[in-house]
């Protein structure tokens, strides 16, 4: 509560202190949040309707609530960080996806576009920063009804989880916030079995002597290529992305490909940059290696021949 009017006295010292239009208070209020740093005090919604209260102590005509929760949303949205102090105030993922929904109902005004296809909302969170909002397929589905709410005919679902994946694949990870969008196992296993493809194709056309090694060789080169690191987050991971490649695709790869110390030496010599592709979407897989113990390969019968030291990653 002291902060709380803190932030009222400063907000009267700041509309003594400036020549103001004709906003109403509550739009005082507001840009007072950003203008003169009050993001420093104000850190919820609610906090916001108790400085409107004791603002109106001071005989400023605001209202409780001064604007609406995806109003407030959207100014916390578009303060600067520098604005928050030492922590940035709390916004419910629910409201992030209500924010998305009024802005993409803008960006289609802006166009003027009044047949909504699915696409175009895809194109929102992929190439408009909507990903800043939606951070995972089920809020994706939210965001569909709330669409829908506004009159747009989009189809629900909108896509598939694969599609939803492929599209956070494709986004600019500057666009994604401070927070990535969360793909489950499913996700990140169907991307895998596609990124394996790619790679297998890719290594047969640049070397015509790869097609008479067995899957298995080449599944084990995935993995120590690091092209894995952004999809698989452990050794039961990649074991179930084996299968679905042996069940789905008829690759032939041993079940389990290696064994689990041969994966965790892998993944102790593969350089972090593997694992930060895509600003970190997925986490570095977890390995239980003593960190100064070295490796001078990764097992023959892996069909791992690097002779090179390597140590864990710090």
């Amino acid at each position: 509560m002291p902060n709380i009017k803190k932030a009222a006295d400063e907000f009267d010292a700041w509309m003594k202190k400036w020549t103001h239009d004709q906003l109403s208070d509550n739009e005082h209020l507001i840009n007072y949040l950003d203008a003169d740093m009050g993001f420093q005090y104000i850190k919820s919604y609610e906090e916001l309707c108790q400085l409107a209260s004791l603002v109106q102590e001071k005989g400023y005509q605001t209202s409780n609530p001064p604007c609406t929760p995806v109003e407030f949303a959207q100014a916390v949205h578009n303060a600067f960080s520098e604005s928050f102090g030492d922590k940035k105030p709390v916004i419910s993922q629910d409201m992030w996806v209500e924010l998305a929904a009024t802005l993409f109902e803008t960006l289609m005004k802006n166009w003027n576009c009044t047949n909504i296809e699915n696409w175009l909302l895809l194109s929102f969170l992929q190439d408009h920063k909507g990903f800043q909002y939606i951070k995972s397929y089920e809020e994706l589905e939210q965001l569909v009804s709330l669409v829908q709410q506004k009159g747009y005919q989009t189809i629900k679902p909108l896509c598939t989880p694969l599609t939803f994946a492929k599209a956070v694949q494709k986004a600019d990870p500057k666009s994604f916030g401070d927070q990535k969008p969360v793909l489950s196992q499913y996700m990140r296993l169907e991307l895998a079995v596609i990124e394996f493809n790619d790679y297998y194709i890719e290594q047969l056309a640049n070397d015509s002597n790869l097609v008479d090694d067995i899957d298995n060789v080449k599944f084990i080169s995935y993995l120590c290529d690091g092209k894995s690191a952004e999809y698989i987050q452990s050794y039961e991971e990649y074991c179930q992305l084996a299968k679905l490649l042996v069940q789905e695709h008829a690759f032939q790869i041993n079940e389990p490909p290696c064994t689990q110390k041969e994966y965790e030496q892998t993944m102790a010599r593969i350089h972090p940059k593997s694992f930060a592709k895509n600003a970190g979407i997925f986490v570095q897989p977890l390995i239980s290696l003593e960190q100064e113990k070295v490796y001078t390969h990764c097992g023959k019968d892996s069909g791992i021949y690097d002779t090179t030291i390597f140590r864990p990653m710090q």
